[in-house]
């Protein structure tokens, strides 16, 4: 942190700060850069005063506390939590997307959020949508009805953060799914994340048992050996069965706990979508009969399509609708938002109808 001398000439100007996914504030967005703002910082000490300039690009803010004639620059990495003190009123805005969709599974308009902060304290509340980027996270709490207030917490002070309810705690609150469905599901999901590859092989079937001991044993007396080079090297397994058990490993690392209870029977494709568009307040979007617009297609790369499996869906209001397999994708929204330098809004879609 530092001090710099007021200059009474400076120029006034905006800046710019998003606004929640799906709403839109009645108010002028853009605030004057002296807008009223709390600062709590990581060594627990608190500053009050008017933010001159809010700056993600160079990670630090600058402002000019109250009854002071100094403007005081403050670096990303001491702030634990900057809240503006105006509060705005806002408008749920979700009909254009459902215009161009036939079906649109929509979210929930608030979502419980809860942020484990590396200082050892925790905030919590509920936010009216939030935005995630490599700076840090925006939160809108809300203060009644539909007015909200504006926080922005620090990639740098953030240990962990959930937000929205545990999609097992929905399925449980909107009786889709026991308790018992979800803890055997949890269980069968870590038992997938811990298994080895020739224990998948094995159960398989695509090597037996007594094959797999003797791969151990060839491995043994090879230490450096991994136990597919071992399988191969014993003429157990070709070099196409061993790449698409160890894809079929990894593709299981990775299942989610929402996967794992469609596979189950414990709940459908369909309740599951409404229960991640209530979850992390993103519209799930089916795109089978999507009216898609060729501007905003045409602005993004086929490789980066495909890199994070996300198709463009339209522009609104100045912004690029997306649609992700995965929203919660931090580095793949902030590199369309780069490539294309347009501020982006996630939606959700199945990687089946992206592909």
């Amino acid at each position: 942190m530092g001090h710099i001398a007021l200059d009474a000439n400076i120029e006034m100007r905006t800046f710019k700060w998003p606004n929640p996914p799906y709403f839109k504030v009645t108010h002028d967005a853009d605030k004057p850069l002296l807008e009223s703002c709390i600062i709590d910082l990581l060594d627990k000490n608190t500053l009050t005063g008017k933010l001159i300039r809010f700056s993600p690009e160079e990670a630090r803010v600058l402002l000019q506390p109250f009854n002071s004639k100094e403007h005081q620059i403050i670096t990303f990495d001491n702030i634990k939590n900057l809240q503006l003190l105006s509060p705005i009123t806002i408008v749920s805005e979700q009909n254009f997307l459902a215009s161009r969709a036939q079906k649109v599974f929509p979210p929930s308009e608030k979502q419980a959020y809860q942020v484990d902060l590396i200082d050892g304290s925790t905030l919590k509340g509920d936010t009216f949508g939030y935005v995630n980027n490599e700076a840090g996270l925006y939160l809108f709490p809300v203060i009644k009805d539909d007015i909200i207030e504006k926080h922005f917490i620090p990639r740098q002070a953030i240990k962990d953060y959930q937000i929205g309810m545990q999609i097992g705690d929905i399925l449980i609150e909107e009786n889709y799914a026991t308790s018992d469905d979800i803890e055997t599901a949890l269980d069968h999901q870590k038992e997938l994340r811990s298994q080895k590859i020739g224990d998948y092989l094995n159960e398989n079937q695509i090597i037996s048992a007594e094959q797999l001991h003797q791969a151990i044993s060839h491995q043994e007396e090879r230490p450096v050996l991994r136990l597919g080079e071992a399988l191969q090297e014993l003429g157990l397994l070709t070099n196409d069965q061993l790449e698409d058990a160890l894809s079929q490993q990894k593709e299981n690392r990775n299942l989610r706990l929402g996967q794992i209870l469609i596979n189950m029977g414990i709940v459908d494709d369909r309740t599951l979508k409404g229960t991640l568009a209530k979850k992390l307040g993103i519209p799930y979007v089916d795109l089978a009969k999507f009216n898609f617009d060729p501007n905003a297609v045409r602005l993004v790369s086929k490789p980066l399509v495909k890199k994070y499996t996300l198709i463009p869906l339209c522009i609104h209001d100045g912004m690029l609708v997306v649609a992700f397999e995965d929203p919660m994708h931090i580095k793949a929204i902030d590199e369309i938002r780069f490539v294309t330098q347009m501020n982006v809004m996630p939606a959700m879609s199945s990687r089946e109808d992206i592909l």
